[in-house]
């Protein structure tokens, strides 16, 4: 029996809003840069929380959906640091998986132990086996098609959630060790 680490959380809200955080409070995100093409065009746009906020970085980042099309960025109950609209019914339906965060964490064996939820709390641990605490787990959180959550042949790391007529594909990958890192639509 190996460890339990704590990686992504995820809260599903009585409106149909969904939540992903990462568990791992030292997670740092420095800034982003936004890149969309329109008639061909493409515009980029750098944000930097370091001029934005004066701080190095923002820890502990939260992502969350709400419907119909509303997404932002939170951390530690600060103010957005980024707000926008993505068409996850339209992108969706036309092509059958929207990607939306992808996080990369630190090596396992810097993370800190699992600790046990509160009681009042309806949680589900998804435990998955990893060869080495040496490595980086790198966990994908996508929109998808009903269609898409009942293929088979799915590799066993995946996991579906379906939640106000929307599913999330949520799936592991294994890394080489190396910082954490996070990327997201927030632009589709």
């Amino acid at each position: 029996m190996g460890i339990l680490t704590s990686i992504i959380w995820i809260s599903l809200q009585d409106d149909g809003s969904i939540s992903i955080g990462m568990s791992d409070r030292t997670f740092l995100v420095p800034g982003f840069t936004s890149r969309i093409e329109i008639d061909g065009a493409v515009h980029q746009n750098h944000v930097h929380f370091e001029g934005k906020l004066k701080k190095k970085a923002i820890t502990n980042p939260h992502f969350t959906f709400h419907p119909p099309m509303y997404v932002h960025l939170r951390a530690n109950n600060e103010e957005e640091l980024f707000a926008g609209v993505l068409g996850v019914d339209f992108i969706v339906e036309a092509e059958g998986c929207m990607p939306w965060i992808r996080f990369v964490s630190s090596p396992i064996k810097e993370l800190k132990p699992f600790i046990k939820v509160r009681d009042d709390k309806d949680i589900e641990i998804v435990r998955l086996l990893i060869p080495s605490n040496e490595i980086s787990l790198g966990i994908g959180v996508d929109f998808v098609s009903n269609q898409v959550s009942q293929a088979e042949n799915m590799p066993n790391k995946d996991y579906f959630i379906s939640w106000h007529g929307r599913t999330l594909h949520v799936f592991a990958q294994v890394f080489s060790a190396q910082k954490s890192t996070v990327q997201w639509n927030h632009d589709s």
